[in-house]
């Protein structure tokens, strides 16, 4: 039988990687998906919009906290069962593929991957969530918050709405955009993604944030970005014309910018570095991001 060459990664492979990115450098999801295909997508942004619900499916069939777990062998279980209980694939890919990535990544625990992974295929899986928040994979103090705000069952559409599939929306500038990409009626140069996304030239920011960078971004006008990262909307307004300075106060979430901004400067916001005037300043505050649940799962 031909060996698999040490360099091959399956899509299940890299979406596993790109799970872990996600937990250990606190990335955005949609920027780290930007160039991955649709399959790769699917199962990043679903692990992370059910996370909650898929941790409860594991706990109950293990039998074991999901904090006595391997972090590797956690994600391993939430692709293969987030597969068995959303997506139309075959349960023996979901299940012997997981066994695979275990086999790779957490090799003393192969065994149990499987058995858990064979045990979810012949469970009823959905009848295991009880309550709205397992139900609608939303922590119990944002859905009490919810309640209060709006009462108990305005709260219950917003999760259920946060939860259905969202296609993410990139800037391109004057690149030609991928089939089936649906262009915005509100940004020029702005396209929303239903298929794959594999090497686009673009960025990814939400709809609503690049109209506000369009409205401010008049050709020849010297703009202050003032929490410029991860970048989108500094983009949008240099591709307008503008010259834009972008400062934010982490350099990290600010790399995507090096070499595509006029200067980029590293600051708090609240004291910023500057003695001059701007004609426009742009300040997209940082917030607590729940009116973005829905494009953005891994905020809950």
């Amino acid at each position: 039988m031909a060996r698999r060459s040490a360099d091959f990664v399956t899509e299940r492979e890299r979406a596993f990687q790109l799970l872990r990115r996600v937990e250990h450098e606190s990335a955005y999801a949609a920027i780290l998906l930007q160039n991955e295909s649709g399959f790769v997508r699917t199962l990043v942004l679903g692990v992370l919009r059910w996370r909650s619900r898929l941790d409860q499916a594991i706990e109950t069939i293990s039998e074991r906290r999901i904090s006595k777990l391997d972090p590797n062998v956690v994600d391993i279980l939430r692709l293969g069962i987030y597969q068995l209980m959303f997506m139309d694939v075959a349960r023996y890919a979901a299940v012997s593929e997981s066994v695979d990535l275990a086999a790779r990544y957490a090799k003393r625990a192969r065994g149990f991957v499987n058995a858990i992974l064979r045990r979810a295929s012949e469970t009823d899986l959905p009848s295991l969530a009880k309550d709205l928040p397992t139900r609608t994979a939303h922590p119990d103090w944002l859905l009490r918050r919810w309640t209060r705000m709006y009462g108990a069952d305005r709260a219950a559409k917003i999760a259920e709405a946060n939860q259905e599939l969202s296609y993410p929306d990139v800037f391109l500038g004057g690149a030609p955009p991928p089939p089936a990409a649906q262009p915005s009626r509100l940004v020029p140069g702005m396209f929303r993604l239903t298929g794959s996304s594999a090497d686009i030239d673009g960025h990814v920011l939400d709809e609503g944030s690049a109209v506000i960078a369009d409205l401010g971004a008049a050709t020849g006008t010297e703009v202050l970005d003032l929490a410029a990262a991860p970048g989108g909307k500094t983009l949008i307004m240099t591709a307008r014309g503008a010259r834009v300075i972008s400062n934010d106060i982490s350099l990290g979430r600010l790399r995507p910018l090096m070499g595509r901004s006029r200067a980029i400067v590293v600051s708090d916001g609240r004291r910023a570095a500057f003695r001059r005037r701007f004609s426009t300043v742009l300040l997209d505050a940082p917030c607590s991001a729940t009116g973005t649940i829905r494009k953005n799962p891994e905020i809950k």
